[in-house]
């Protein structure tokens, strides 16, 4: 009786999601699925399973092997965002590995197309999705969502998807199991930020002048405590200099501009995607700053955009210089580097690039 009660809960539930979602999409037809759960007042995972059977298929929790077949569907598009930011990227999830360390597990794909940085450890729930599109016809994929019910990562089918290949992942993988999720919904506060008071900023300065590598940055804020955002405001300028919040937008147009290649970092607790190369199609559309070109798409919503910096980590290659922006709870929302490969020194056109933002940008601040 506790469980036939249960479920019956849980269907309750899901109808009345699928209710006003219904409701929903009669004024706003065109809604991404992110905004709809927003206005109705759950998360995108949620709304999802609220859809289980219809068009929605919950997967099993072996993130790896299906990644992996995901390998043998050809062209695919990979799309990680975060509340600030939508990175999309066409290609192929070809040479994936996978590594455990305690309870941390890890993956890395790494393409020219397809390169990121996955941190399976928070990967919750998984779906596969059937949506309808309209005069567009339907659009598969394959969503990751974390405890949270957020999206982490999502994998969706183009023209040239084997469509026979991608029924078969999901049948191997579909979960017939598969429940309503339990999603605690506790409003998370930002962690506690130390401050000039809690840190030693002269030696963090020296740990930050000593490293050897940019991968060592992550372990020094650990070292010291001390929350990305809050170190940069501990550091001189030459090291961590704060420019307009305009300032990855600006960066963009430059490298449009030089035909500068480089590297486009978006990323979530989950995942970390990474796109290198030329950016050229740029289009502001309302708060939406975008890149539109062929294979790579970037969606950066200004409004959302607090603060943009300018930092610079040594290495054995030399200086490494990034353009990074942070939205309004202090949350890394993108990362621009020059293109480069371990062992090559930074592209000197993007540290030509990154030197006119910081002058125009800061002569404005006076102005």
């Amino acid at each position: 009786m506790t469980t036939l009660s249960h479920a019956s809960g849980q269907n309750e539930v899901a109808g009345r999601i699928r209710q006003q979602f219904v409701e929903l999409t009669k004024d706003e037809p065109h809604i991404h699925a992110r905004n709809a759960a927003q206005k109705i007042g759950i998360t995108e995972a949620e709304l999802l399973a609220s859809h289980l059977g219809s068009g929605v298929y919950g997967l099993t929790a072996d993130w790896e092997n299906i990644l992996l077949a995901a390998a043998m569907l050809g062209e695919l598009r990979a799309i990680t965002r975060n509340d600030a930011c939508v990175h999309e990227r066409i290609g192929h999830y070809e040479n994936l590995s996978f590594s455990k360390h305690g309870p941390r597990h890890m993956g890395l794909a790494l393409n020219p197309e397809i390169d990121l940085r996955l941190f399976l450890h928070q990967w919750r729930y998984g779906y596969a999705v059937m949506e309808n599109m309209g005069k567009s016809g339907r659009a598969s994929s394959l969503q990751f969502f974390d405890e949270d019910g957020h999206a982490v990562h999502k994998i969706y089918t183009t023209d040239n998807t084997n469509t026979t290949a991608y029924c078969e992942l999901v049948n191997q993988f579909k979960d017939e199991a598969c429940e309503f999720p339990h999603i605690a919904h506790i409003k998370h506060t930002h962690e506690s930020r130390p401050g000039k008071a809690g840190t030693d900023a002269a030696a963090l300065e020296r740990d930050w002048r000593a490293m050897r590598d940019v991968h060592e940055f992550f372990p020094l804020l650990k070292k010291h405590n001390v929350s990305r955002l809050s170190a940069l405001g501990l550091m001189p300028k030459d090291l961590a200099n704060q420019i307009t919040v305009n300032g990855v937008q600006r960066a963009l147009q430059e490298a449009a501009a030089r035909a500068c290649e480089i590297m486009v970092f978006v990323g979530n607790g989950g995942c970390i995607q990474i796109h290198s190369g030329t950016v050229s199609n740029l289009k502001q559309i309302g708060p939406w700053f975008n890149v539109l070109d062929e294979r790579f798409d970037l969606h950066l919503n200004g409004e959302k955009i607090e603060q943009c910096w300018v930092t610079r980590k040594p290495s054995d290659d030399g200086v490494i210089t990034s353009i990074e922006a942070y939205d309004e709870g202090g949350e890394l929302a993108i990362q621009l580097f020059g293109k480069r490969k371990p062992g090559d020194p930074e592209l000197s056109l993007w540290r030509d690039i990154v030197k006119a933002c910081e002058c125009t940008l800061n002569d404005a601040e006076t102005v």
